[in-house]
């Protein structure tokens, strides 16, 4: 995944999805390329260091709130834990 801060320019200040791979497993299906994410984990996240801050207070849940165009939407991503034997 590539990501980059909005420009200050633009309306909306977040970080912009700019390549995606589905195939990753931490990733959702339901996020694309172009998709801001604004808030992480009830944590506005006004560039990609303030939504690295935010992943890390539960690094293992993430809760997205996405702008998509002129529609709003959460995605919840949930890391595997390792197996345990």
């Amino acid at each position: 995944i590539a990501l980059e801060d909005t420009s200050p320019e633009e309306p909306i200040p977040g970080v912009r999805i700019v390549k995606f791979n589905k195939n990753m497993p931490l990733f959702s299906s339901e996020l694309q390329e172009e998709d801001i994410i604004v808030a992480a984990n009830y944590k506005d996240t006004p560039n990609i260091a303030a939504l690295k801050a935010a992943a890390q207070f539960r690094p293992n849940v993430l809760l997205l709130k996405v702008i998509r165009e002129k529609t709003t939407f959460f995605v919840a991503l949930k890391a595997d834990r390792p197996k345990v034997n």
